[in-house]
């Protein structure tokens, strides 16, 4: 079999549970944002938000930035267990940057935040900074909503100085220290340039990707490989089929990743975030989705969006109807089981193609309401977020998601963390993608680019259940996204 091509090693993926750092967690010292002076941006242009002047941190107008005073608050997705977390966060940020305090609000799924925001936009009661996806964060920028993060990173008294390395993180790469920007996985920092306007827009917060799960128990029984690639997972397909007709054998939790990162491990077009933007009603994306097309109907395959009730493939799996399933490395525990033993692999290849994954996870945008002083305060909290200790421990705590710094995977508490999850599904997901980080793969952002995600998620469904053809599903969804 062929080996996946990996391009590099840089670190670990951090999967975890909360035990880690349950200890840590304690209320936050929060308290509803206040001090809102803002600045007019409801009707403005996109040109306008890239354009606004940064006005540099000021000592003598702040004095310290651990003495700076402001109320910001924080929209997340985050669940019970993550808002535990970040509050464990909150309170050793607040014995550093004892004046600020910082109001967390959970405002449901990615959806639900992306809805609210945009309602918020032409109220003017945007949050100060937010979870967000580069493919909402378009949709901000197009009416001049979010700053341009950069002027933060630069700034010569809160931006990421060399005198600061030990505490926020650093590594040694090609025989010299870095830090700062540079000590952010590469992948993660690149995606928050990625937009129609030159800027940076989006910070990575915390991230995940996917991988191959499969039922190493039964497996092992039967002596089968794990495949490697493509052809041999549909080869495998078919044995598991021919032994046993009862099983589906493999399954996709996501049917707009399998698409996406289908099109992406094989070079084909998929939109563009200049001219047409919309490239992926091809020929070549079309063969991959009648292939798909032959396997559902033979009951080899199954996503999401074939399923009845669009069910997840892990519940199939956790159940042993389905014996390999692709997931989130965000959402292992829900292949976790005690029914049957987890092994975890990389994604297969497409022969003479590399390794692809696609990146995942939320991002912080900073949005232009609001007085400086909450904006030098966001930016403060963004960086001890993120620094190589804190990173790790949040990543450790939310089950399932990574650091976003390269120096977080050399901190004793994440390798103490590893060594002692080894034999867990967290701890395998870890070892598998540890090779991962420079595979990561981000889609063109422009204003339509999230409906485009969501909209050929539904290809591979308009086949199955409806009387389409391939071409006129294509063209449907074609049609749709450029109608908007």
């Amino acid at each position: 079999m062929l080996n996946p091509v990996i391009k590099g090693k840089k670190g670990v993926f951090a999967l975890g549970s909360l035990a880690c750092v349950a200890a840590l967690v304690a209320c936050s010292n929060a308290t509803s944002s206040g001090n809102t002076s803002s600045q007019s941006f409801g009707s403005s242009s996109a040109e306008s938000s890239a354009s606004q002047n940064y006005v540099a941190y000021d000592p003598s107008v702040y004095g310290d930035p651990t003495a700076l005073s402001a109320d910001i608050t924080f929209w997340t997705t985050t669940g019970h267990q993550n808002q535990d977390a970040l509050s464990a966060i909150t309170q050793a940020f607040n014995q550093v940057y004892p004046n600020i305090n910082v109001n967390i609000l959970a405002q449901g799924a990615y959806s639900d935040i992306q809805t609210k925001i945009n309602d918020a936009i032409p109220s003017g009661t945007t949050p100060t900074i937010a979870y967000c996806y580069p493919d909402h964060v378009a949709n901000y920028l197009a009416a001049g909503a979010v700053m341009d993060i950069q002027n933060f990173v630069n700034d010569p008294i809160i931006g990421f100085l060399a005198a600061n390395e030990a505490s926020e993180g650093h590594h040694s790469e090609n025989g010299m220290d870095v830090y700062g920007t540079d000590d952010y996985v590469k992948a993660y920092w690149d995606e928050g340039t990625a937009y129609q306007l030159p800027g940076l827009y989006s910070v990575p917060f915390t991230k995940s990707t996917e991988a191959l799960y499969y039922n190493k128990t039964i497996f092992d029984e039967m002596g089968w490989s794990v495949p490697e690639t493509w052809d041999d997972l549909w080869s495998l397909c078919d044995t598991i089929k021919g032994q046993n007709p009862d099983y589906v054998p493999f399954g996709y939790d996501s049917d707009s990743n399998l698409f996406i990162s289908a099109l992406a491990s094989n070079g084909i077009p998929y939109t563009s975030s200049t001219g047409a933007h919309y490239l992926f009603n091809n020929a070549a994306a079309k063969t991959l989705v009648q292939n798909w097309v032959s396997k559902v109907n033979a009951g080899e395959f199954e996503t999401q969006g074939t399923l009845p009730n669009s069910s997840y493939t892990s519940t199939d799996f956790i159940q042993q109807k389905t014996l390999m399933i692709v997931s989130s490395t965000g959402g292992a525990s829900y292949a976790d089981t005690d029914n049957f033993d987890v092994g975890v692999a990389p994604l297969p290849i497409y022969a003479g193609h590399e390794l692809q994954v696609i990146s995942q996870g939320p991002s912080i945008c900073f949005f232009q309401r609001g007085s400086w002083a909450q904006k030098y305060a966001a930016w403060l909290f963004y960086k001890f977020c993120t620094s190589a200790e804190w990173s790790a421990r949040f990543a450790v705590a939310s089950t399932g998601y990574n650091p976003v710094r390269v120096s977080s995977y050399d901190t004793d508490y994440y390798t103490g963390y590893l060594a002692e999850s080894a034999d867990t599904i967290y701890g395998r997901t870890a070892t598998v993608t540890e090779a991962f980080q420079d595979n990561m793969f981000y889609s063109p952002v422009f204003v339509g680019s999230s409906a485009a995600r969501d909209a050929v998620g539904k290809i591979l469904t308009l086949v199955v259940q409806t009387n389409l053809t391939v071409d006129e599903a294509f063209q449907q969804v074609y049609d749709e996204c450029v109608a908007g």
